[in-house]
């Protein structure tokens, strides 16, 4: 076994403007926190829960959900390539029917390896349109295997049960 390096990024930073300037300030700046997190070498980066929808009210947030090949994806895509680290992306997601809360993860060659979508929304979230993810993800990584819970997912043991390899979800 080896020591893995994670780095965690989060910001207070509230933007002002209209919706879509306060979306694209908020990617810009944890861009700029994620390359400013590269000089510690990690790793794994790990983002905050749907960054760049901070500051805007849920219901609009769902205006800004894309694909896991989207703009936003990819400009971390070329991140996670250019230093050659996994890094973790909180988005609203889109597929098929649904928007899910997701954490796409992308590999250090700059490839999308996967979503995990989250399996327990808020009711705000529900009630805003968000779908609930109905499987555990467990991504393969060149330093083990990395589970993924986000933010009110820790309230239900199924999850980590089914992490566990004990239970379905």
């Amino acid at each position: 076994m080896r020591k893995v390096r994670v780095s965690s990024v989060s910001f207070y930073e509230r933007f002002t403007g209209t919706f879509e300037e306060i979306f694209r300030k908020n990617i810009q700046h944890v861009l700029s926190l994620t390359e400013y997190a590269m000089l510690d070498r990690p790793d794994l980066v790990v983002l905050t829960e749907t960054f760049p929808y901070v500051g805007l009210p849920i219901k609009e947030r769902m205006k800004f959900a894309e694909t896991s090949d989207g703009k936003t994806i990819r400009m971390f895509c070329k991140l996670a390539s250019k230093y050659k680290t996994y890094i973790m992306v909180p988005i609203l997601e889109i597929e098929g029917n649904c928007i899910y809360n997701s954490a796409v993860l992308i590999d250090r060659k700059g490839k999308v390896q996967g979503s995990y979508h989250k399996v327990h929304p808020t009711i705000s979230e529900s009630e805003a349109g968000i779908c609930a993810g109905d499987i555990p993800v467990l991504f393969e990584t060149d330093f083990g295997k990395l589970g993924v819970a986000i933010c009110f997912d820790i309230n239900f043991d199924d999850l980590f049960q089914a992490y566990r390899g004990k239970a379905k979800i």
